[in-house]
């Protein structure tokens, strides 16, 4: 295998980035949308208070919904934001160890609609 791209304290490891165009992975299931959302200069970061960290806005892709469908619900749920032009960037090939198994992210990108509103927390990373 090459050089893992990433990989967090958990052993979860980004193993490479598929960009659009592409058609969609086959070898492993699709099972998350998440969504770069830019604003000005800045992204959209969400606070998941259950594993106490900053990450990207999405979540797992519900039965019969395609990954567009669910990256837009889930930067809704997450923000407040409806953003519903969004464009796909590519496929992240994850490996996760608990349960072990293989998985793709569909990451979409996207811009903040003017008006949107987009205040940083106070615990504004670097």
């Amino acid at each position: 295998m090459d050089r893992p791209l990433a990989r967090d304290g958990h052993g979860n490891t980004l193993l490479a980035f598929v960009p659009a165009p592409c058609t969609p992975p086959t070898d492993a299931p699709t099972s998350v949308a998440l969504t770069v959302l830019w604003h000005g200069p800045r992204v959209l970061l969400v606070f998941d208070r259950r594993r106490s960290q900053w990450e990207l806005p999405g979540g797992m892709i519900e039965p019969g919904e395609t990954p567009l469908r669910a990256a837009i619900r889930e930067l809704h749920e997450e923000s407040g934001l409806h953003v519903p032009a969004l464009v796909l960037a590519g496929y992240a090939h994850f490996h996760l160890p608990a349960p072990p198994r293989h998985e793709y992210a569909a990451l979409y990108t996207g811009h903040a609609l003017p008006g949107h509103a987009f205040t940083p927390s106070r615990a504004e990373l670097p």
